[in-house]
């Protein structure tokens, strides 16, 4: 498992939501 990805992967899907609630 790879943190680097998961993390950014963490971080596209917070991006992802944000976006979607604006």
């Amino acid at each position: 498992m790879n943190l680097i990805l998961a993390l950014a992967v963490f971080e596209e899907k917070e991006a992802a939501e944000q976006a979607v609630r604006r």
